[in-house]
């Protein structure tokens, strides 16, 4: 198959283009800057932009393309006009240029961010969209990112599958975060101060696992436009996470920890939506454990000052 990835040079695109290259895929490289081999430089914002793409034959496109959040999202009108430009405009042009080019299935990156916490316990796709707190802007981007290109799926008959992502992470990742933050405070022998460490959970998702999910979606023959959860069959909680680092970190930092809350924060997703779309019946992910051993490795190699 022939696969166009847009966001190619991001955390996810470029792990997703190397998995998709090394299981024999022809893969079509399209970012906003930063030119690859074989790839072109585009603008999703700019439908002109797709001009350049006219004469590639493409079978699947996956649309890793997105702007992300951070501290100042909610201060910066720049930063609401650039999450609804990039990630309601630019998918909407992805979506009508597909139905132009007569490609039938898009694969489009979401965000379980689309659901406000607390989640149900467990996380269903039905359940209730009314995402809140300091990333809205970016939750409510994504979540419209999804009503418009369905809305494009179902007038031009196409596929547009819609994976929610819980927390991404992996070598290569963006060095920010809980897990980069509790790496790097204990690398450094600092104290770690919890609060509701035994309340609330976090669900991570290797990045790896997540390629090997793609290409077996790519190749699934039964795909309804739709949102599918995308998590690991594990949730931890940040007490245990932080423990996880310290035993394999060898830190002698201090981890003490207040729990607040009444309530406690689930991050236990259902994913047998997912499983059926790709026929499997239970899908084996990497340990938590395991993606910290190497993040850590990687950390102690590259990163201690």
């Amino acid at each position: 198959m022939i696969f166009a990835i847009f966001g190619a040079n991001g955390f996810l695109g470029k792990n997703l283009v190397r998995y998709l290259e090394d299981n024999g895929q022809v893969v079509i490289p399209i970012m906003r800057n930063n030119a690859v081999k074989n790839g072109f430089n585009l603008d999703i914002t700019n439908y002109d932009d797709f001009a350049q793409l006219s004469d590639e034959k493409i079978d699947i496109i996956i649309n890793c393309a997105s702007a992300l959040p951070d501290i100042k999202s909610l201060t910066e009108p720049n930063k609401l006009l650039n999450f609804y430009n990039t990630n309601v405009i630019g998918g909407a042009n992805i979506a009508n240029w597909a139905s132009f080019k007569g490609i039938r299935k898009i694969i489009n990156c979401s965000s379980l961010s689309v659901i406000n916490k607390p989640w149900p316990c467990p996380l269903t796709e039905i359940a209730n969209t009314y995402p809140g707190g300091q990333h809205v802007g970016y939750s409510t981007s994504k979540l419209a990112q999804e009503l418009v290109m369905n809305e494009i799926a179902q007038q031009k008959n196409i596929q547009v599958i819609h994976l929610r992502l819980s927390a991404l992470y992996g070598i290569g990742m963006k060095w920010e975060g809980i897990i980069a933050k509790l790496i790097s405070d204990m690398g450094k022998d600092l104290p770690i101060n919890l609060t509701n460490g035994n309340k609330m959970y976090f669900n991570f998702l290797h990045i790896q696992d997540l390629c090997k999910i793609m290409l077996k979606i790519s190749e699934a023959d039964k795909c309804k436009t739709g949102a599918y959860n995308v998590g690991s069959d594990e949730e931890v909680s940040l007490f245990s996470l932080a423990s996880i680092i310290k035993a394999n970190i060898n830190s002698s930092s201090i981890i003490s920890n207040v729990d607040v809350n009444d309530s406690i924060s689930h991050a236990q997703i259902d994913i047998s939506k997912l499983e059926n779309l790709i026929n499997c019946n239970k899908i084996l992910f990497k340990p938590i454990q395991s993606g910290i051993k190497e993040l850590i490795a990687d950390y102690k190699k590259f990163r201690i000052v």
